[in-house]
């Protein structure tokens, strides 16, 4: 197994997995960091943490091996490199969602079960 390989395939897995992942667990832990203003700022850092890994994997591929580099490749990573890890991120943000308001749900349906009076 060559290295390029190895990196390209330890990127995918942080982008799919790993970044997702951790933003839906800060979101769920620290609601207080995703309020007001700061949503704006965590934007902020979600993007830049996504042109900063888009572009540092594809320059240290160029770096190991200059050839592996190809023109679409860098002018895409370096103008939308931003938007890599928000496309990646999607599935798991909405199946997140759906599992939060599934738990609101149920929560709710059996608080509201447990207050009835019998015979009423």
């Amino acid at each position: 197994m060559n290295i390029d390989r190895i990196i390209t395939d330890t990127a995918l897995i942080c982008m799919f997995i790993v970044f997702p992942l951790a933003a839906c667990f800060c979101f769920a832990k620290f609601p207080r960091w995703f309020q007001g203003f700061r949503m704006l700022a965590a934007v902020l850092l979600y993007s830049l943490l996504s042109w900063g890994f888009v572009n540092g994997v594809i320059f240290f591929r160029y770096l190991l091996d200059p050839m592996t580099l190809r023109g679409p490749e860098g002018v895409f990573a370096l103008f939308f490199g931003s938007l890599y890890l928000w496309f990646t991120s999607l599935p798991v943000f909405l199946i997140a969602f759906l599992i939060r308001q599934a738990g609101a749900f149920f929560s709710k349906k059996q608080n509201n079960g447990a207050g009835r009076k019998k015979g009423h």
